[in-house]
C-alpha cells in the first residue's frame, strides 16, 4: 500500500517543519536513505521507542538510533518526493507484520512517524542528519508488545 510517510510544509505535533528542499539530498542515489531502501532495511517498528524504556540517557539515545528487529512490523519501498510529502510503499514485514496486515485487511491506512536524528540549522530550520525508521503510530491499536 502506498502511503504518505511525512507531510511537507506543515508543522508536526513536535513543531518540526520539513521542506522539500531539506529532503532532496536524501533522494540522491548515494544517500544513506536510498541505500537502505535498496537494501530493504528501511523499516518501522510496531510502536516508536521511548526514552523511558532505558535507565540512562545514553542507553535511551542508543535505543532510539537503532531498529529493534524483534519489533519490526513494516518495510518501506519505492519512496517518492512530492510537493506535499514523502510517499512510499509499505508492506508487512517482521515479527509484527501481522499487525500491519490486519490493518490492511480491515481497509485501514496505516500512519507512520519518522524517527530521525535532526538538528536546527542557523536559520532555525530542522535539518535531517539520519533517517532511522518510519514507526507505526495509527490507527490506534492495542500495544502488542
Amino acid at each position: 500500500m502506498r502511503i504518505r510517510l511525512l507531510v511537507l510544509g506543515t508543522p508536526t505535533p513536535a513543531r518540526h517543519l520539513y521542506t522539500r528542499q531539506m529532503w532532496e539530498p536524501h533522494f540522491e542515489p548515494d544517500s544513506s536513505f536510498m541505500g537502505r531502501i535498496k537494501m530493504g532495511t528501511m523499516m518501522g517498528e510496531v510502536t516508536p521507542p521511548t526514552t523511558k524504556e532505558h535507565g540512562t540517557s545514553d542507553q535511551a539515545i542508543q535505543r532510539i538510533r537503532e531498529v529493534c528487529l524483534d519489533n519490526v512490523c513494516l518495510q518501506i519501498r519505492n519512496p517518492s518526493l512530492e510537493d506535499d510529502g514523502v510517499y512510499g510503499e509499505i508492506s508487512p514485514c517482521g515479527p509484527y507484520g501481522h499487525v500491519v496486515q490486519d490493518m490492511l485487511d480491515r481497509g485501514e491506512t496505516p500512519v507512520v512517524a519518522m524517527r530521525a536524528l535532526t538538528y536546527n540549522n542557523a536559520e532555525g530550520i530542522i535539518d535531517i542528519h539520519s533517517i532511522i525508521a518510519f514507526d507505526l503510530i495509527a490507527p490506534p491499536c492495542q500495544n502488542p508488545l
